[in-house]
């Protein structure tokens, strides 16, 4: 995440959708802590709640919902901070 140039999302709203692994926490801990120094409002993903496979991300969530649109992806469960969920 520190490669990256994140300034384009300086002050934004900003929603992270992590992998479900231990891995994909780690690393959006990382991305978080620079978003916040941007201004960001940060809203996360809560995949736990998406019985997602350890390892699962997003690409894999479209996949078993190919025909979701843009209100199925605005209702999915949410958090205002980032846990430790249960993997």
């Amino acid at each position: 995440a520190s490669q990256t140039n994140w300034e384009v999302l300086r002050g934004r709203f900003v929603i992270i959708w992590r992998d479900f692994d231990e891995e994909g926490l780690s690393y959006s801990q990382e991305v978080t802590k620079i978003l916040e120094e941007l201004n960001c409002i940060i809203r996360y993903i809560d995949v736990d709640k998406l019985n997602l496979n350890v390892g699962g991300d997003v690409v894999d969530w479209i996949k078993e919902n190919p025909n979701a649109a843009r209100d199925d992806f605005l209702q999915l469960p949410m958090l205002d901070e980032l846990i430790d969920q249960n993997i």
